[in-house]
């Protein structure tokens, strides 16, 4: 069944897949970075994620809200409990980040998710229907999502400092 899985997938998912994954090594690495670049990310990512929600559940409120209580949860918790090693250098207007593979995890996340409900859906698996199944998955994009907005905010408050 795997086989027939990977191979029924389109060939830009392999590309997409690579692409995070080079884009989340790139994240591992210290780096100056834009206030425009920091926010693209996050920006992409929520997006892909609010993608996946609408796509697999259209606008059923309870998909919706658990989403958003995902995300709420995720953001306040990393804003309260998580450090980002970043400064602001105010003469070049640049943010200095240490490397960190957190993004690379969320990116793998996010997509994992899509692949996994896309493949579920195409295969009209039964359990696309369960309540359970759509309050997790509406779960997990909110968290990546909350935890996305969270790191990017936390940087870019450096600048107030």
């Amino acid at each position: 069944m795997f086989t027939q899985i990977i191979s029924h997938t389109p060939t830009w998912v392999f590309a997409l897949f690579i692409g995070l994954l080079a884009l989340g090594y790139r994240q591992s690495k210290d780096r100056m970075i834009s206030k425009n670049t920091l926010i693209i990310l996050p920006i992409v990512m929520v997006a892909l994620a609010i993608n996946g929600e609408l796509r697999t559940f259209n606008l059923q409120l309870t998909a919706l809200f658990t989403w958003f209580f995902g995300a709420t949860i995720c953001y306040l918790l990393v804003q309260n409990y998580v450090s980002i090693k970043a400064n602001y250098i105010q003469e070049q207007h640049l943010f200095a980040l240490k490397g960190s593979w957190v993004p690379l995890i969320l990116m793998m996340g996010i997509f994992l998710t899509k692949y996994i409900v896309s493949t579920l859906l195409a295969t009209k698996a039964e359990i696309i229907t369960s309540t359970g199944f759509m309050l997790i998955v509406s779960l997990l994009y909110g968290a990546f999502s909350g935890i996305f907005i969270a790191r990017a905010h936390k940087v870019l408050a450096l600048r107030t400092v």
